[in-house]
């Protein structure tokens, strides 16, 4: 929140500016790239060849449709 309304330059807080900068960031660098290759967090006893299978379905179905 600002110290003083109206906001100008002098008293602008760029906390907010710096956090939805960085959201932007993430979630265009999911869409262009981590949703290709982001496979989930490793679940115990579940092998990496079966995470990247079920992948690798998900992502043939999806350009079915």
């Amino acid at each position: 929140m600002p110290s003083a309304l109206p906001v100008d330059l002098e008293g602008m807080n760029y906390a907010s500016v710096v956090f939805v900068a960085g959201v932007v960031f993430a979630g265009v660098w999911y869409a262009v790239n981590g949703r290709k290759t982001y496979q989930g967090p490793p679940l115990p006893g579940v092998d990496a060849d079966v995470r990247r299978a079920s992948a690798d379905y998900r992502r043939s179905s999806a350009s079915m449709h």
